[in-house]
């Protein structure tokens, strides 16, 4: 019972992290104040994380191949370490910080871990013991350098590709990012 309710959470997670974080930040910007100090931190956080996200999409062949090169080769979901890095950015631009930083951190855990999961059960029916053997030598979000090169070259075709990451809508976040961190300018003035 316990298995299949955790299993029922996992698949409902990972399908609605999206529309949960939207609500998530419709009441950032309602309910937060900018400091100064703060967005300009989180200006930094926020260009790190899309462009490590970015990077991602512009390397990813969904569905196609296994991306193991770009920042694949160090952390097998850049995708979503680009999102914990903004979403800190996102927390530590607001007075005081803290509480922002712990819901999101607890929103974090809650969805984008059973998405995480989720992801990797797809890859691993897709690609296989390939799969398995990525998951053994690349971390999935703390990056690992030991194995990074042998990654790389694994897929030589999976280069960076602005047509990629364009077709992976990735400009969606950087748009959605931007418009947070200008509203949360506005607020300053």
């Amino acid at each position: 019972m316990i298995g299949n309710m955790s299993r029922g959470w996992r698949r409902w997670a990972a399908h609605n992290r999206v529309r949960v974080t939207m609500l998530f930040a419709v009441a950032y910007v309602a309910f937060t104040e900018p400091s100064a100090r703060g967005l300009i931190v989180a200006a930094v956080l926020v260009a790190s994380g899309q462009s490590l996200r970015m990077w991602a999409s512009g390397c990813l062949q969904r569905n196609v191949k296994l991306a193991c090169s770009g920042p694949y080769a160090f952390v097998r979901h850049p995708l979503y370490l680009g999102s914990l890095i903004m979403g800190i950015g996102l927390a530590v631009a607001v007075q005081p910080p803290y509480w922002w930083l712990l819901a999101f951190l607890c929103l974090y855990v809650a969805f984008y871990g059973p998405a995480m999961h989720v992801e990797e059960l797809r890859l691993q029916s897709l690609f296989g013991s390939e799969y398995q053997e990525y998951m053994t030598d690349v971390g999935r979000l703390w990056p690992r350098f030991a194995h990074a090169e042998r990654w790389s070259q694994a897929h030589p075709g999976n280069t960076f590709s602005w047509k990629r990451a364009l077709d992976n809508k990735e400009l969606r976040s950087a748009a959605a990012m931007a418009m947070l961190l200008i509203i949360q300018a506005i607020k300053l003035l």
